[in-house]
């Protein structure tokens, strides 16, 4: 069965990652690029085949030629998108974060709590590395750990991004929940002292 995408902000990451890996699952087809800019939103259709442009998110939310959106972007869109599609009983994939907060990850929650059939995902497969799969088997079946030093090395984010105040603020966002994720698949859950 082939499910018919509907994509929600063409970004640098959907242009370099996510549409060239869409490109390659047999059973998925880009149908629609929604964008603030119809220009940008037609460059998109025509580079990956999509037949539909439009400025209109909420249209394409709706739309019967769309069977899951996929939306990139910042977090604020991320948000705000999957809350349509929840609204609008559409499924949907997004690139994380999904907002600024764990207030608004806990509100996007609840509300997927309410809409049970309704399938969300957010794209986060760094728990799939190699790197942390290797650390994660490495320490099973160790017992009492009681401080590692882990070096975490990223080549971005180079400038300020989305809202964020400041170039480390952005990093914590876009990449810091990796070494985080790290520890705690590594050494389980933090305890309180």
């Amino acid at each position: 069965m082939m499910v018919r995408l509907g994509l929600v902000g063409p970004s640098r990451h959907a242009r370099e990652r996510l549409l060239p890996a869409l490109r390659m699952v047999d059973e998925a087809e880009l149908v629609a690029v929604c964008s603030r800019d119809i220009a940008k939103a037609m460059e998109f259709a025509r580079l990956y085949g999509a037949k539909k442009w439009t400025t209109d998110r909420k249209q394409l939310i709706e739309s019967d030629d769309v069977d899951a959106i996929v939306v990139t972007g910042p977090p604020e869109l991320h948000l705000d998108v999957i809350a349509e599609c929840l609204e609008a009983k559409r499924p949907v994939f997004s690139e994380k974060p999904i907002g600024y907060t764990a207030a608004d990850a806990a509100k996007l929650a609840a509300q997927a709590d309410d809409c049970p059939t309704v399938v969300t995902f957010v794209g986060y497969n760094f728990a799939l590395s190699a790197p942390l799969l290797r650390l994660v088997n490495r320490l099973n079946g160790q017992a009492n750990i009681q401080l590692a030093k882990l070096k975490f090395i990223s080549n971005k984010p180079t400038e300020r991004l989305w809202k964020c105040q400041n170039i480390i603020d952005s990093f914590m966002l876009a990449v810091g929940v990796h070494p985080i994720e790290m520890v705690i698949r590594g050494f389980g859950e933090p305890k309180n002292a």
